[in-house]
């Protein structure tokens, strides 16, 4: 249509009034376009921005869990530095232990003692006498 317009300039009043009028029905079109562009493109912004703050979420900044992030930042994620601590108790800790009640004070001892030969063939020697007890 526009073209049509560009065409030739009115050479009568009458042709330049229908111009006229035919410019002011494309200048609507284009209003109603640039109005329904306007409303995409403030879509398309809203969307960007969530996408955005998606994208800059991990575990590490949300409530997200460790395992719910990146193969790639599980792997960049600080470890604890090893303790230089061995396992266990620590040197001057105090035991915890249940103390023995005396033999005298139980109702029944029972001894337990090993087959005279061990499973490799060598003889056992049996203490009929124990060291210690559990």
């Amino acid at each position: 249509m526009l073209d049509q317009l560009r065409s030739s300039p009115p050479k009568t009043l009458e042709e330049a009034l229908v111009q006229n009028d035919a410019l002011w029905a494309v200048v609507g079109e284009l209003e109603s376009m640039v109005t329904e562009l306007n409303g995409q493109n403030e879509e398309l912004r809203d969307l960007v921005r969530e996408l955005g703050e998606r994208i800059g979420k991990s575990s590490r900044n949300s409530s997200r869990p460790p395992s719910s992030g990146s193969a790639s930042q599980r792997k960049n994620r600080r470890k604890k530095p090893k303790s230089q601590k061995r396992q266990g108790a620590q040197p001057g800790h105090e035991k915890h232990e249940r103390p023995l009640v005396p033999e005298a004070d139980v109702d029944e001892v029972q001894r337990y003692f090993p087959a005279a030969l061990c499973g490799c063939g060598g003889s056992v020697a049996i203490e009929p006498d124990p060291r210690c007890r559990h």
